[in-house]
């Protein structure tokens, strides 16, 4: 059984032991045990199954979850999103610190700045992409301090699937409760920041809540909760 993924490899030799491994991150069992192996280098003789010779690359747990030892950390779902602002800051970052001075250099060059369009907008631009910079690098921050282990398990969070009763409608609604990056309303994604997303934090089954929507005040009632450990 292979959980977990691995750069390089692991090869394990008769008689039942292993002798060297260069893996990043893998985890490795046999029937009788399970190891993690997770740093590189040669780590002594382990208990392994006879005469086996394992090979394995970019594997990844489906379930989405890390085995270290005996103690089960969940993968954080958010990193694809983190991936891509830190891709947007260095873009915008470049473009601050190469691209701009050059054209606010071109631009002071041709003279009289009071009149001059392209200097104008290249400083304008420079405005807007600091402050931008500075906003994606507060939203890092504020995803990094979001830790998924300690989001209740009994109650609706971030990553949580809420089943309501439209108690004036009597027709039941799905919601998945999402960063500000994942929204897609017509997936019934929806943010913890929004009004219903914030009303159903910290819920249980049975709850009931009112909300103020700009269709109206709604009033629901929670059926079904999924949180985020057991859709994991």
């Amino acid at each position: 059984m292979r959980v977990g993924y691995t750069s390089e490899f692991l090869a394990c030799s008769a008689p039942y032991s292993c002798s060297r491994f260069v893996l990043s991150s893998p985890l490795v069992a046999s029937p009788f045990h399970i190891y993690n192996v997770y740093l590189s280098g040669v780590l002594g003789h382990l208990p392994c199954y006879p005469d086996s010779a394992v090979f394995f690359k970019g594997f990844e747990s489906a379930a989405g979850m890390r085995v270290r030892g005996k103690h089960m950390t969940m993968s954080d779902p958010l990193a694809k999103i983190k991936r891509k602002l830190q891709e947007e800051i260095e873009q915008l970052s470049h473009e601050l610190n190469i691209e701009l001075p050059k054209e606010i250099a071109v631009a002071r060059a041709h003279g009289d700045l009071s009149e001059n369009a392209e200097y104008k907008f290249a400083k304008e631009r420079q405005t807007y992409v600091n402050a931008k910079i500075a906003q994606l690098k507060k939203r890092m921050g504020d995803l990094g301090m979001l830790n998924l282990n300690n989001i209740p398990k009994d109650r609706s969070g971030y990553g949580s699937r809420v089943v309501v009763l439209d108690v004036a409608r009597d027709v039941k609604v799905e919601y998945k409760l999402v960063s500000s990056e994942e929204v897609d309303a017509e997936k019934g994604l929806i943010s913890t920041t929004s009004p219903i997303g914030r009303a159903l934090l910290n819920r249980r089954v049975g709850d009931e809540i009112e909300v103020a929507t700009p269709a109206g005040k709604k009033e629901f009632e929670i059926v079904e909760l999924v949180t985020i450990h057991d859709g994991e």
